[in-house]
């Protein structure tokens, strides 16, 4: 936060990774912020660490805050940490995710998270436009889901009432 110049009083930062349960997991330890560092089972043979995990609902519930956007980016263990948010997406909230999708990993499950949820799961293009095509989708990596009912969702549709 102070090598941004951001307002530490503005942030509560978790030291626990996310996911789907409260609990404890193993991490790798590859050390320092690598992409490398993810949730791995404790049999895999790796240099772990085991860490705190819990889940987003519980710590927003903790700290009585309910964002508009969320943004996760956890190596692969996604999917997991928004079924860990299940309330915070269904609470009305929450207008914008943004998520990664490793290309080695099925979109599909996150796709049939989203849409239990009532979202629809988007991609940017080259020039930065919002695409729903399924092609664009599972081409990026980073991607963004929205309320159906949404404005948002709207204007990727095509169905927005002219401002």
């Amino acid at each position: 936060l102070r090598l941004n110049k951001l307002n530490e009083a503005s942030y509560e930062l978790v030291e626990k990774a996310v996911g789907e349960k409260e609990g404890i997991v193993c991490f790798s330890a590859d050390g320092g912020a690598s992409t490398r560092n993810r949730v791995v089972a404790a049999s895999c043979g790796e240099k772990v660490v085991q860490v705190e995990m819990t889940t987003i609902d519980r710590e927003l519930e903790r700290i009585g805050k309910a964002p508009a956007f969320i943004k996760v980016d956890v190596e692969g263990y996604d999917l997991q940490a928004l079924r860990g948010a299940m309330r915070t997406l269904q609470s009305g909230a929450v207008r914008l995710v943004k998520f990664e999708h490793n290309q080695t990993e099925p979109i599909q499950p996150l796709l049939e998270f989203f849409a239990s949820v009532g979202w629809k799961v988007f991609a940017l293009d080259k020039s930065g436009r919002p695409s729903l095509g399924r092609t664009m989708v599972e081409a990026n990596m980073n991607l963004f889901a929205c309320p159906a009912d949404s404005v948002v969702f709207q204007r990727l549709s095509g169905n927005a009432a002219p401002e």
